[in-house]
């Protein structure tokens, strides 16, 4: 059996199927009578006094809101005494009453979409979550396979610390989170076989190019060409910028090609020249001036931080994440946020007090307005472009990422337990095998001994739309990657995902042209998250909803302009 979905990349945003999740597709369209949705504007009835410390009634949930995340704290309320603690408590009510009488619209339910109507409503703002898709989540999606729920689309990110890793524990999913096997990743499609990337190495590039780790992957040609590294003169003059410009130029075409390329595919799902030096090896270009060569960087880097090898860790959520999802919709249901499933935004208008919304037309053909103070755009790119393009004209973004055709194998092939741990083998052609439970050892138990899930990513064919070739070649991949025989005799369960990725955050020029679209959108009243501006790593995108959010708050609770504030 298989399944397959299709969508955008990453877990913050979009249209819906196996992306973002967001405000839906394009177009415009429209017609009906025009409804007011009730719940944007009724006042909504206080929970239960027993309900846990997320707030027991909008109106309480201000000045006793959980301080994680928040920039808007009461705590002061608990100091002083007299006329200060009067004048406090006038000014408590005073923002207290214009949370309860603001209201937030967030457009999409990926997980961009999820947090910033979290961060919003759990200070006791009125908050609607309007999404084109049934099911929220975006880009975070289960499939069963061979009866247990696998993820299939996002299905890891790095190690939580800040903001993430506060609202996992404001979730209760914190101990829940469990950090990827050691195990390495290994290159295949050599002359000399399949062979692991050194351990003294960052990102493929080798601290000694004479290792004989190295030297297996290069051979001696090459390590006699990486060699010249140390014989160059320093960089005395700027930065380098382009990873891949930076290793070819002082190492070769082997390092290059044999050891970088494999492994930052693996890792960021691109090509090693389009990456920014500083954003994928923070410090390396200040190594690179004080050691006086590439390699002496690296070495200088290893022994000052050990955990650079860590950095590439990876981490996951016991039972998948979507639970991540499904935490979050549980609480905005105990937060009374008003989700509006199936519902794509079809135009904004600006009005005297704020936004108006347009949805388009239900099934009983009536079109849905919705009024706002403040709009969170929390979208794909596309849908996110046309929705702000009558008031901004959003500055363009470099190429992004290549498409990718993803397939999820869940296999009976008990010799892949023998075959030497290999987190992840990428081929010099570009394909990048994940061996999902050789990286989460607790997949081991389902759903039987000899079971394995091994995740196959590639560019699409010239027959994409045809899952049962694709499915065939992820197979054909897998058994050259892994070095053990795989067809459809041991297949138990496939997922076909296809989407178009988003692009790393640690790509050249990527940061400013996102500051640039940010502080466009900004200058026009609109907030704007989601994967295509920060990359697909569920902490970065849940940690720049929690900072677009907090830039909302601001403006609903002291109407400060979006125009003149930034992260």
């Amino acid at each position: 059996m298989h399944a397959r979905t299709g969508g955008g990349g990453g877990g913050g945003g979009g249209g819906g199927g196996g992306g973002g999740g967001g405000g839906g597709g394009g177009g415009g369209g429209g017609g009906g009578t025009m409804l007011r949705d009730p719940r944007c504007t009724a006042r909504r009835a206080p929970l239960e006094s027993s309900a846990p410390n997320h707030g027991n009634a909008r109106e309480g949930r201000l000045a006793g809101c959980n301080p994680k995340g928040n920039s808007v704290f009461l705590t002061t309320l608990t100091v002083g005494a007299g006329a200060r603690m009067d004048a406090m408590t006038d000014s408590a009510s005073g923002l207290v009453g214009r949370a309860r009488d603001a209201r937030i619209v967030v457009i999409g339910g990926g997980l961009a979409g999820l947090v910033a109507a979290l961060e919003c409503a759990k200070v006791g703002i009125g908050v609607t979550l309007v999404d084109a898709a049934e099911r929220l989540g975006g880009g975070i999606v289960a499939a069963d396979l061979g009866g247990t729920a696998v993820d299939v689309g996002a299905e890891a990110f790095a190690p939580p610390e800040g903001a993430f890793a506060a609202l996992l524990d404001d979730l209760g999913l914190s101990g829940d989170i469990v950090e990827s096997a050691a195990g390495g990743v290994w290159v295949a499609g050599l002359p000399g076989g399949r062979a692991p990337l050194p351990e003294q190495s960052i990102l493929g590039i080798p601290a000694n190019p004479f290792a004989d780790d190295v030297r297996r992957l290069i051979g001696w040609r090459g390590a006699w060409r990486a060699y010249l590294d140390r014989l160059r003169p320093p960089l005395t003059i700027g930065r380098a910028r382009s990873l891949g410009d930076l290793v070819r130029t002082r190492m070769g075409d082997r390092v290059a090609d044999r050891m970088v390329a494999p492994a930052v595919r693996a890792r960021f799902g691109v090509d090693p020249d389009r990456l920014d030096v500083d954003a994928a090896v923070p410090g390396l270009n200040g190594a690179l001036t004080r050691a006086g060569s590439l390699s002496g960087a690296v070495a200088e880097l290893l022994a000052a931080t050990p955990d650079h090898v860590a950095r590439a860790r990876r981490a996951t959520l016991r039972g998948g994440l979507t639970r991540l999802t499904e935490s979050l919709e549980e609480r905005l249901a105990l937060l009374e946020v008003t989700i509006q499933r199936g519902a794509r935004v079809q135009s904004l208008a600006r009005t005297d007090t704020g936004w108006l919304l347009t949805c388009d037309p239900a099934e009983d053909g009536a079109a849905l307005e919705i009024a706002a103070d403040a709009v969170i755009v929390a979208t794909g790119q596309a849908e996110a472009r046309r929705l702000v393009h009558p008031f901004a004209a959003l500055p363009d973004l470099q190429a992004s990422a290549p498409p990718r055709e993803i397939v999820t194998l869940l296999v009976h092939a008990p010799a892949l337990a023998d075959a030497p741990r290999r987190v992840a083998v990428a081929a010099t052609d570009g394909t990048v095998l994940r061996h999902a439970t050789a990286e989460w050892p607790g997949l081991a138990d389902a759903p039987d001994r000899g079971s394995h899930l091994l995740r196959v990513t590639s560019a699409p064919r010239a027959d994409a739309g045809d899952d049962d070739a694709a499915i065939d070649r992820a197979l054909d991949a897998a058994a050259a990657l892994t070095g053990v025989p795989l067809t459809r005799s041991e297949l138990r369960g496939a997922h076909v995902c296809r989407e178009v990725s988003v692009t790393p955050a640690e790509v050249s020029g990527h940061a400013e042209a996102t500051a640039a679209i940010r502080g466009a959108a900004h200058d026009a009243g609109l907030a704007l998250t989601g994967g295509w501006l920060v990359g697909g790593d569920p902490a970065r995108v849940a940690a720049d909803a929690v900072a677009e959010a907090d830039l909302v708050r601001g403006h609903a609770l002291w109407g400060t302009p979006m125009g003149h504030i930034t992260h």
